[in-house]
């Protein structure tokens, strides 16, 4: 078993999301360290499974390993989460460190980012004593002060609250702190906008290393250019200095537009380099599906 892993959480169709993220991410990983790559999931079709598996083979990255998993079983004990827009599938990363306590370290990522380069270096980022490494909420990083009191509890400065979508964690210390029962207790009561996200700031807080923008780089260039540059120019210019060498793209918006999959032209380099991999995996999932006899066509 590798000392570190990558995990994504996916359900449903956001597995075509997930596939694209992973096949970036294994054609950038240049260390010669083992890498377990574990997708929890629930429910995907055993064709589904088997060809994700193939994706390491398929970039030559012979130090790369990918597994799948059923969800977390205590996560059948959350009987009260309801959250239209964010699926319960959003918190089984909460249970992820106690399901694979055997690793180190576990950097979540998740399945609406593209990979930009080599992402084996955040496993050393997160300072000795913490329990995780995480990149600021552009939003609310850009936007304090005020304090959006409507979505989020009083947080003393919105500079330390991070974005979910990658995470570094200390397994053993992660481990220590937060047992699953706990964990369930409080996902149960989350009545957050964003739940998994701002629980995971309220019980680590003081506890979390702040990496740079660029290992989850969050907005798009009209962001930057016509909020962020009016809202603060000092925090638009760190975060346009460090698009320069963005490793991980999230695209995180709730609107399709601001998506590669939600508009037909391609706005810059990170849509161009997610329709390569979308179509590098459909063209080799294609062939694989009917090399097995998989198709019904």
């Amino acid at each position: 078993m590798a000392k570190n892993a990558v995990v994504y959480t996916v359900s449903g169709p956001h597995i075509l999301l997930c596939a694209t993220s992973i096949a970036s991410l294994i054609d950038h990983y240049q260390s010669e360290a083992s890498l377990d790559i574990l997708v929890v999931t629930e429910g995907e079709l055993d064709a589904d499974v088997a060809l994700l598996r193939e994706l390491p083979d398929f970039y030559q990255k012979p130090q790369v390993h990918l597994f799948v998993w059923q969800k977390p079983p205590i996560t059948s004990e959350l009987k009260h989460y309801d959250n239209a827009r964010f699926g319960q599938v959003t918190l089984w990363r909460l249970f992820v460190p106690a399901y694979f306590p055997n690793y180190e370290q576990l950097l979540m990522i998740d399945n609406d980012t593209i990979i930009m380069a080599d992402i084996s270096p955040l496993f050393s980022l997160n300072r000795p004593g913490n329990v995780m490494a995480a990149v600021p909420d552009f939003y609310y990083y850009t936007l304090n002060p005020p304090v959006d009191q409507n979505v989020l509890p009083d947080f003393s400065s919105m500079k330390a609250y991070f974005n979910s979508g990658v995470l570094v964690i200390n397994v053993a210390l992660y481990n220590e702190l937060f047992k699953p029962e706990m964990l369930v207790e409080r996902a149960d009561q989350a009545n957050y906008q964003y739940p998994d996200q701002t629980l995971l700031n309220l019980l680590t807080a003081g506890k979390v290393t702040l990496l740079p923008f660029r290992y989850n780089f969050q907005k798009d260039d009209d962001w930057l250019t016509h909020w962020a540059e009016q809202t603060d120019p000092a925090v638009a210019a760190d975060m346009t200095a460090e698009r320069q060498h963005v490793v991980i793209r999230h695209f995180l918006s709730n609107l399709y537009g601001y998506r590669p999959w939600g508009h037909l032209a391609v706005m810059d380099e990170f849509e161009a380099a997610f329709w390569q991999y979308f179509s590098q995996t459909r063209e080799f999932f294609t062939t694989e599906t009917k090399r097995r006899g998989l198709n019904h066509y």
